[in-house]
């Protein structure tokens, strides 16, 4: 399970209202694009197979089609898609923030993500 377009318009939405700035227009097609990314596979398996790598890919993604509060676009949609797959993100929300942000100045990988989300996380229910 993964969020939807209408979810990312909308979580960049919050983020940018949050930072002041006015969201950015984009393309439905790079919005189809960064939803898809986290379901994609390579020679017949999943390139995320798990709840913490789709999160994390889905993170770099709406990062590269929101140009405009990029860095908590990302923390909102790591969040949001953890909760999706049952997850909750159980650190600091400043801590999250500096992760995100490194993954937005390329000094954080997908994997990296993944596994520090991992690492963070606990199952709800």
């Amino acid at each position: 399970m993964t969020l939807s377009v209408a979810d990312l318009r909308f979580i960049h939405q919050v983020a940018a209202r949050t930072a002041g700035r006015p969201a950015a227009e984009v393309d439905e097609r790079n919005l189809e694009a960064a939803v898809a990314y986290p379901g994609g596979e390579a020679v017949g398996k999943p390139m995320f197979p798990t709840a913490f790598s789709r999160a994390a890919a889905l993170t770099e993604a709406a990062m590269r089609v929101f140009p405009v509060a990029s860095a908590l676009t990302g923390l909102f949609v790591a969040f949001c898609a953890l909760r999706v797959e049952g997850y909750q993100l159980a650190a600091p929300q400043g801590v999250v923030a500096g992760m995100i942000d490194g993954m937005g100045r390329e000094r954080v990988t997908v994997a990296g993500l993944a596994a520090w989300l991992e690492d963070r996380s606990v199952k709800m229910g």
